[in-house]
């Protein structure tokens, strides 16, 4: 489930398929960093390094 949640994360995050939402991108990179997934836990670093959807 985490692999789905990264990858919806990642279509929110870059308007790939549905609207660029950072907000929606931080949802599902944080349901699935929750769940031990490296690369969400990374790019949710990223994104709150940036400030991007999380202000």
């Amino acid at each position: 489930m985490a692999e789905a949640q990264f990858n919806l994360a990642i279509s929110y995050d870059n308007g790939a398929g549905v609207p660029e939402d950072d907000r929606q991108a931080v949802y599902w990179y944080t349901k699935a960093a929750g769940q031990n997934y490296g690369d969400a836990q990374y790019n949710l670093g990223i994104m709150f390094a940036n400030g991007e959807g999380v202000v």
